[in-house]
């Protein structure tokens, strides 16, 4: 269940909506020719944390402290986005942006591809990963299609109680796998009376 877990934490934490939509967020607190140039300065900022996220940090850290901390962050910045949202501060929506994108591109974003097949079974990997990646792109749509439909306000606290959410998750039901011999990764389950 673990790749699971991951799939929909990636699929809940809203970053295609947020990449989406993000110009039209900025633009309620700030000029809309600058939020434009504003997050295409942040996109830039994610491109570089993803080629570091999936170039060396994958492998410099462990994967569960990636996840882990890369969700904790987006919460964070959730929360922080949200905020700015509701108080009008362009400065705290351009940091809690950057803050998540950022922990996005160097956690979620590149582990998320190489933990969901490591976890599964070989009798199950390829069909239990197209389903995975599979939940990710249906939770995507689905924050795709919802996220213009509701208020500003609703789609931020959604955004923070989806980011929280699959903080508590992954802290409960993800194992580290960095080190171990895929075909011993079922063994960390075992451990834990889940198999």
């Amino acid at each position: 269940y673990a790749a699971y877990v991951v799939a929909f934490a990636f699929g809940a934490s809203g970053v295609s909506a947020l990449i989406s939509y993000g110009p039209g967020l900025l633009a309620l607190t700030m000029p809309a020719e600058t939020a434009v140039s504003v997050f295409v300065g942040l996109a830039f900022a994610k491109l570089v944390a993803t080629a570091v996220g999936s170039l060396w940090l994958v492998w410099a850290l462990s994967r569960r402290t990636l996840l882990l901390g890369s969700v904790a962050a987006m919460a964070v910045a959730s929360v922080g986005l949200a905020h700015g949202y509701f108080v009008g501060s362009a400065w705290m929506q351009i940091v809690a942006f950057a803050v998540y994108l950022v922990a996005f591109g160097c956690g979620i974003g590149p582990v998320a591809y190489l933990f969901i097949p490591e976890v599964l079974e070989s009798t199950i990997r390829s069909k239990g990963a197209t389903f995975a990646f599979g939940v990710i792109r249906l939770m995507a749509t689905a924050w795709l299609a919802v996220f213009p439909l509701i208020a500003a306000e609703v789609a931020l606290v959604g955004l923070v109680a989806a980011n929280v959410m699959s903080c508590v998750l992954i802290f409960f039901c993800t194992p580290e796998t960095s080190g171990v011999v895929l075909e011993s990764v079922r063994d960390l389950f075992r451990k834990k009376g889940d198999v």
